[in-house]
């Protein structure tokens, strides 16, 4: 009757925010020596609401999912595009491994959580 005062969000709205924050967040390609070694998914959310609505483990697939097919499709920040020498460039983009750890970071850039992508 007063389920206003029921803090727990409902499974489709954890999967909904879920796919919206993973659909925003900046990712960027992490690189040393030319070779990508992880992707760092940035949140400007704080943990706690966040861990929230992970619990669901459809908001956790539909938030992983997002994210592996915006990898997938480019979006992402390569600073392989930045400034660097032509032939710098030209060497790292055949070595695009995305096989790579994903981690994301929230407020303060902490590590949150971090997976590895489907083989």
């Amino acid at each position: 009757m007063f389920n206003f005062f029921n803090k727990k969000p409902s499974k489709q709205n954890s999967i909904d925010y879920c796919t919206k924050l993973a659909a925003e967040a900046r990712i960027d390609a992490t690189l040393d020596k030319g070779n990508y070694i992880a992707f760092v998914i940035y949140l400007d959310i704080d943990k706690l609401l966040l861990v929230e609505h992970l619990k669901s483990q459809e908001a956790y697939t539909a938030f992983v999912e997002v994210i592996e097919e915006r990898i997938r499709n480019g979006h992402y920040d390569d600073p392989s595009e930045y400034g660097m020498p032509k032939e710098i460039r030209e060497s790292i983009s055949w070595k695009k491994n995305l096989n790579v750890p994903r981690v994301v970071a929230g407020l303060e850039n902490k590590p949150l959580f971090s997976w590895n992508p489907p083989q």
